[in-house]
């Protein structure tokens, strides 16, 4: 990437990563290999990862307990300049019924506004993705997003892209 960016002085090309939570604070590549980077994207996290730690119940407030936990821990992590698809239960379904709407549910306002405190705090910004062209997630997670465009927090498109073809297109994005 950096050898492109250097061919082509007339853009301005950065070198960007996704990782993902393991558990709260715990991160799936150290602090010191995310600063080689320019944009460091974080997912709290990919439920079907092996890897992620799972909640100790399978229950829709165990596991909207353990997502806040770990989105709440990347809110301190002031390297991190992105949370991607923030709320994404869907991959959960590999180990238990998902119910996006009433995952949602469990968190209150002084819950979510603690969040995005830290959000403000660190400067983090919150991915608008593909997945907000599901109907479920989308009415979900709109009081959420409207909570942080009222306080200031940051966006960043992004197409969650898991093809080249997608790449740079939340419209063209797969459902």
């Amino acid at each position: 990437i950096r050898d492109a960016a250097a061919q082509a002085a007339e853009l301005e090309v950065f070198a960007g990563v996704e990782v993902d939570m393991l558990w709260p604070g715990r991160l799936d590549a150290d602090k010191e290999t995310l600063s080689a980077y320019d944009y460091v994207g974080v997912a709290c996290p990919h439920w079907h990862n092996p890897r992620i730690a799972r909640p100790v119940r399978f229950s829709a407030e165990a596991l909207a307990q353990a997502q806040y936990d770990m989105m709440l821990s990347l809110a301190e992590m002031a390297y991190v300049d992105v949370v991607v698809h923030p709320f994404t239960f869907a991959p959960a379904d590999c180990f238990m019924p998902v119910d996006q709407t009433a995952l949602m549910a469990c968190y209150t306002q002084v819950d979510l506004d603690r969040l995005i405190d830290g959000l403000l705090r660190s400067g983090i910004a919150v991915e608008l993705h593909a997945n907000l062209k599901k109907p479920d997630y989308a009415q979900s997670l709109t009081p959420f997003l409207r909570r942080c465009a009222s306080r200031g927090v940051r966006f960043s498109l992004g197409s969650d892209a898991h093809e080249l073809r997608w790449v740079g297109s939340i419209l063209g994005a797969k459902p």
